[in-house]
C-alpha cells in the first residue's frame, strides 16, 4: 500500500521473523540485515532512553 502511494519504507524492523523475511534485505534496519533470522536473537532498539526488545516485544528502560 505504501509503495503504491509513493512512500518507500526503509530501515524496517518488526518483532515477527516471518514479516522481516518478507521485506527485502536492503529495506531492513541495519541491525537486522546481517542476522540469520532462523537462529540469531533479534536486537534491542532504543530511542530517548526507552529500549524496545524486539524479541519479547517489550519496552525496557536503562538507567545509568
Amino acid at each position: 500500500m505504501c509503495a503504491k502511494g509513493g512512500f518507500n519504507l526503509t530501515k524496517f524492523v518488526r518483532n515477527s521473523r516471518e514479516v522481516i523475511m518478507s521485506v527485502p534485505p536492503e529495506d531492513r534496519a541495519k541491525e537486522i540485515k546481517g542476522l540469520d533470522l532462523s537462529i540469531d536473537k533479534l536486537p534491542i532498539k532504543g530511542a530517548l532512553d526507552v529500549h524496545w526488545c524486539i524479541e519479547s516485544d517489550a519496552f525496557k528502560f536503562r538507567i545509568e
